[in-house]
């Protein structure tokens, strides 16, 4: 999933620009498929959307994680990483249980 593909930005950030638009964009497609699989319930929740469906969105999301903290670490300090990931590892943690 390329954004920027054939984008030329030219400020001085101009090279977390591209990789942190298609982070947003593969954070928003997960959000997507997550509604998609929640609404394909009977009680649209999350914690009855079929093992394997939840298996594939946490292999996702495990990506998007690891994308995330190298991310992170072009614009901010290491002390805000461990509190910005958990956010999205307790979705990770509510998939596997």
């Amino acid at each position: 999933l390329m954004v920027l593909e054939n984008g030329e930005p030219t400020s001085s950030d101009a090279s977390f620009i591209g990789p942190e638009l298609n982070q947003d964009a593969a954070l928003a497609m997960h959000a997507i498929d997550l509604g998609i699989a929640r609404l394909e319930t009977d009680d649209q929740q999350t914690k009855s959307i079929p093992l394997a469906i939840r298996d594939q969105l946490s292999a996702d999301l495990a990506t998007l994680i690891e994308a995330h903290k190298k991310l992170w670490l072009m614009r901010n300090r290491e002390g805000g990483l461990k509190d910005s990931a958990a956010k999205l590892e307790d979705i990770l943690e509510f998939y596997k249980n």
